[in-house]
């Protein structure tokens, strides 16, 4: 059975011994709402995502793919994936996107300087040049 981000808010809020009730009191929503978000029965929004990641210790992309690295290669898998279906169904480029994302704008330059970098790395490793025909700069760019 595959594992939703409700499943990974649950596993990783009982590793730490934590009740539903904590966990709201410490995002500032109903245990209600915690419940709601485990048993995917409500759209979890990604403010409140980020509030969980923090109170559970979590990088956010724990809830996605039940990873604790940050680099680990099921992280991009997901990433590719996802940067795949993306580019199928909309036309902005991973810099606006992120740009976009970002809630702090005032560290926004930095932020997509270094992901820049590491998706640079992710695009060769994956070899997305000749799978988009792009090389990562106009790729990145969205020229």
């Amino acid at each position: 059975m595959k594992n939703t981000t409700g499943q990974y808010i649950q596993n990783a809020r009982k590793e730490l011994g934590y009740t539903q009730f904590d966990l709201a009191d410490k995002v500032s929503v109903s245990r209600m709402t915690i419940s709601r978000y485990e048993i995917g029965s409500t759209e979890i929004p990604l403010k409140q995502l980020r509030k969980i990641s923090k109170a559970l210790k979590k990088p956010i992309t724990y809830f996605f793919t039940g990873e604790d690295k940050l680099h680990s290669q099921k992280v991009w898998n997901k990433a590719r994936d996802s940067f795949r279906l993306l580019k199928d169904t909309m036309q902005i480029s991973p810099e606006d996107m992120l740009a976009f994302s970002l809630e702090d704008k005032s560290k926004k330059d930095k932020a997509i300087k270094e992901a820049k970098k590491y998706m640079k790395k992710w695009y060769k490793e994956n070899n997305m040049e000749k799978e988009l025909g792009k090389i990562f700069e106009v790729w990145w760019e969205g020229k």
